[in-house]
């Protein structure tokens, strides 16, 4: 039933209520008279449809504007549990459980998977400076530029206070560093404009990936990022380091090594 009226919307709900009501009203009101008056009563049918065709509408209106009062709720519920209101990338929970299911359907088809993690660079700096609500606009612009620059097949979530997680399905670890090394850039260049504050932030980003024939678990996959991630710190951060399962594709060859942030890109074949 409350599929139904979610279907059909308030109007058309309560107009086919109230047509149901009368047709009701009346068959029982025919039955009625046939089965214990003298003869069918025109003023009895008139009053069977007059009834139910006042009342039926009033009372379906509440209770259908009721119902899907509660079905926006649970909708912009799921909408908060899936999305962060800040960036407008997934959460964490919804990310990880989205990612584990691409990694899956990755696995199945005998394709690469790639995963980054994302840490804006001294971000404590910006809030104590600049203030928390410059340091939220910070991530809000990072998480639209992020947004900008992935694949729609691409899944991106804020995992942290100021880390982001992107999920790349079907991408080897080259094209997952050609990415990052633009999503780097991308972010170091831009300046945030907030309140006649000029705000420029680096990321540092740490890259895992693994190929079908040498697969690794999806916690595996997410601490070796989470330690790619922290060597890029370590090592001065603003770069792309990276850790990978060693695979075939590592060796897939190209035109010649890249440089990229200070570390070798292995020659892989391109994401795109």
């Amino acid at each position: 039933m409350k599929d139904m009226i979610i279907r059909l919307g308030r109007n058309r709900t309560v107009a086919l209520f109230a047509v149901a009501c009368v047709l009701v009203s009346v068959l029982i009101t025919y039955l009625v008279m046939a089965w214990f008056a003298d003869g069918i009563n025109t003023i009895g049918l008139v009053i069977s449809i007059l009834v139910p065709a006042l009342i039926a509408p009033t009372a379906t209106w509440h209770s259908t504007g009721l119902i899907l009062k509660i079905h926006d709720l649970e909708q912009e519920a799921r909408k908060l549990a899936t999305y962060d209101s800040l960036t407008t990338v997934m959460t964490r929970r919804a990310f990880m459980d989205s990612a584990l299911s691409v990694m899956k359907v990755a696995s199945r088809n005998h394709a690469p998977f790639s995963l980054l993690y994302l840490d804006v660079d001294d971000f404590k700096q910006v809030n104590d400076t600049h203030g928390h609500p410059a340091g939220d606009e910070v991530l809000r612009q990072f998480g639209e530029i992020i947004r900008h620059q992935i694949r729609a097949s691409d899944l991106v979530g804020r995992i942290g206070g100021e880390e982001f997680a992107l999920a790349l399905a079907d991408t080897h670890l080259g094209g997952a560093m050609h990415l990052a090394e633009k999503l780097r850039r991308s972010l170091g260049q831009h300046v945030v404009q907030y309140k006649q504050q000029a705000i420029q932030c680096t990321a540092s980003i740490g890259i895992s990936a693994t190929e079908w024939n040498q697969p690794l678990s999806f916690e595996q996959l997410c601490n070796q990022a989470d330690k790619a991630l922290y060597r890029a710190k370590k090592s001065g951060k603003n770069r792309v380091t990276h850790s990978v399962n060693p695979g075939p594709a590592a060796a897939a060859p190209v035109s010649g090594p890249t440089e990229i942030s200070g570390s070798v890109l292995p020659p892989t074949t391109p994401r795109w």
